[in-house]
C-alpha cells in the first residue's frame, strides 16, 4: 500500500471526494450485477443465490461489534492508536477463524440434513464471508484513523469483488463459480491488506476485553441484518424451490431498495443526531416528525412508480420471473415502512443506553409477527400472500421503533402518533393501487380450492365493499 500510495496514476484516491464518487460507481456496477443473477439463474437456481447470499453477508458482519469499536477508539494522534489497531485485527481473524472452524461444520450439516442447500456452496458461502469480514479490518482502521488514500483503495477493491469477479463466477459455474471466485478474491485481500496495518500491539489486549465493549455496539445491526433476510429463509421452509425463487427476486428488489435508503441516511443524519444529543429530550422532536413525514412522501412516490411499473419492467427484462409479479408489488409496499426503519436506526443507537433490550424489544416481536403472518397468508395466497405478510410485519417494527424514539426522548406523544397514522395511511394508498393496477392475468398461486382470486377480483370486492 505505501508503494502504492506514491504512483503517480493514484494520487487522486486520496481526494475526500474520490471515495464518495467511486462506491457510487462501484455499487451501481454490483446491483447491476445482482440483477444479472435472475437471467443466468432462473428461478430455482436464484433461490438457492439468494439463501447463500444471505448466509454470505451474515458473516461478512460478524465482527461482533469491532467495527463500531474502531470508530470509537481510534483517533489520529491518540498514542494507542497502533496497540488499538493490531488487537482489532487480531480480534477479527480470531472471529474469522470461529467462523470457518466451528460455524461452517455447523451449516454444511444443516445444509446436508435439509437439502435446502449444496453442502458445499453453504462453506463457499461462509468462507468468502469470513474473509470478507478479515479483509474489512484494515478498511476499519484506516477509516478510523483517517487514512484517506488506504481507505479509498481498500474499500474499493472490496466492493469490486461483487462485480466482475462476482458476475465471471455466476456465468462460468453458477451459484458454486459465484461464492467460489468470492472466496479466493476475499481470501486474497484479507491476506493483502492485513500486511499493510501494525501487526503486533506492544501490549495486546484479551479478544474477550475487546468483545465486552464491542458487543453492546452490535445489538442493533445483528437483529435488524436477521430481520432483513428472515423473508426468505421463512419463504424457503414454506414454498417449492421454483416459489422461493420467485418470492427471491421480489425481495432482492426490495433489500436493493432499502439499503441504498439506509446508505444514504449515514450521512444525512449526523446532523439531526447532534441537535437532538445537545437539546433537552423533545426539543427536537418537529424537526425528526418533518423529517420522517418527507421521507415517507417520497418513499410513497416512489412505491407507486415501482408498483406501475413492476409488471412491465418483468415482461420485458426477467421474462421467466412473470409469475413474481404479484408477490414483487406486494414487497415494494413493504418498503414504505422498512426504509424509514432504516433510516431511523442510525438516529436510535447512539441514543440507546440498553441496546440489546431495545434491540430485542424492537425486532422480536416483528420476527414473530412476520413468521406467523407470512405462514397463514402463504395458506391464504402463495407467494403474493407472503409478500403481504412483510408489509404487515414492517408496519408493527416501525410501530415498536416510534414507541422507542418517544421513550428516548426524541420525539414527542403527539408527533409519534402522526408518524404512525402517516405510514398506515399511505401502506393503505398504495394496497390499494397494487390491487388496482396488477395484471388481471396475475393469478394468485396455492390457493386451496375454492379461495383463488386475482387482484383484479379482489379489487372488485373492495369497490362493493365500499359500496
Amino acid at each position: 500500500m505505501a508503494g502504492l500510495r506514491d504512483a503517480p496514476g493514484l494520487r487522486w484516491l486520496g481526494h475526500r471526494g474520490a471515495y464518495t464518487v467511486g462506491t457510487m460507481v462501484v455499487t451501481c456496477l454490483s446491483v447491476g450485477t445482482t440483477l444479472l443473477a435472475p437471467r443466468l439463474l432462473g428461478p430455482v437456481a436464484f433461490g438457492t443465490f439468494t439463501l447463500l447470499t444471505s448466509l454470505f453477508q451474515y458473516a461478512s458482519k460478524a465482527d461482533l461489534g469491532l467495527s463500531q469499536l474502531a470508530d470509537k477508539k481510534l483517533t489520529l494522534g491518540n498514542g494507542a492508536e497502533a496497540d488499538c489497531a493490531a488487537d482489532i485485527l487480531r480480534g477479527r481473524l480470531v472471529i474469522g477463524a470461529t467462523v470457518l472452524c466451528a460455524c461452517v461444520p455447523i451449516a454444511v450439516a444443516i445444509a446436508l440434513t435439509t437439502r435446502k442447500l449444496a453442502a458445499p456452496d453453504t462453506a463457499l458461502a461462509l468462507a468468502a464471508g469470513g474473509a470478507f469480514m478479515i479483509a474489512n479490518g484494515p478498511v476499519t482502521v484506516f477509516r478510523a484513523s483517517s487514512m484517506i488514500w488506504e481507505f479509498t483503495a481498500a474499500a474499493l477493491l472490496l466492493q469490486a469483488g461483487l462485480t466482475a469477479p462476482r458476475l465471471a463466477g455466476l456465468a462460468a459455474a453458477g451459484v458454486t463459480g459465484c461464492f467460489g471466485v468470492l472466496a479466493l478474491w476475499y481470501a486474497g485481500l484479507a491476506a493483502l491488506l492485513c500486511r499493510s496495518v501494525t501487526a503486533r500491539a506492544a501490549r495486546p489486549a484479551p479478544t474477550l476485553q475487546l468483545l465486552r465493549l464491542s458487543l453492546p455496539l452490535f445489538a442493533f445491526n445483528c437483529l435488524w441484518e436477521i430481520y432483513l433476510s428472515a423473508n426468505r429463509w421463512i419463504s424457503a421452509g414454506l414454498s417449492s424451490a421454483e416459489d422461493l425463487g420467485l418470492f427471491a427476486f421480489g425481495a432482492n428488489l426490495a433489500f436493493t431498495g432499502i439499503g441504498m435508503l439506509g446508505t444514504i441516511a449515514q450521512v444525512r443524519y449526523p446532523r439531526l443526531l447532534a441537535q437532538i444529543s445537545a437539546g433537552s429530550p423533545g426539543s427536537c422532536s418537529g424537526s425528526v416528525e418533518r423529517e420522517a413525514l418527507r421521507l415517507c412522501l417520497i418513499l410513497t412516490a416512489g412505491a407507486a412508480v415501482a408498483i406501475l411499473a413492476t409488471h412491465p419492467m418483468i415482461q420485458l427484462l426477467f421474462p421467466r420471473f412473470e409469475n413474481a409479479t404479484p408477490a414483487t408489488i406486494a414487497l415494494a409496499v413493504s418498503c414504505v415502512p422498512l426504509s424509514a426503519v432504516a433510516s431511523s436506526l442510525p438516529i436510535v443507537i447512539p441514543l440507546s443506553s440498553r441496546p440489546w433490550a431495545d434491540a430485542t424489544r424492537i425486532f422480536l416481536p416483528s420476527l414473530l409477527i412476520l413468521f406467523g403472518a407470512m405462514a397463514a397468508a402463504n395458506w391464504i395466497a402463495g407467494i403474493a400472500g407472503q409478500g403481504w405478510a412483510c408489509t404487515a410485519a414492517g408496519l408493527a417494527l416501525i410501530v415498536s421503533l416510534v414507541a422507542l424514539m418517544r421513550r428516548l426522548g426524541i420525539v414527542k406523544r403527539g408527533a409519534a402518533f402522526r408518524i404512525v397514522v402517516f405510514h398506515s395511511v399511505a401502506i393503505a394508498v398504495l394496497a390499494l393501487l397494487a390491487f388496482a393496477v396488477a395484471p388481471a392475468a396475475a393469478e394468485i398461486e396455492n390457493m386451496p380450492a375454492g379461495w383463488k382470486l386475482t387482484f383484479a377480483d379482489s379489487f372488485k370486492s373492495l369497490q362493493k365493499m365500499g359500496d
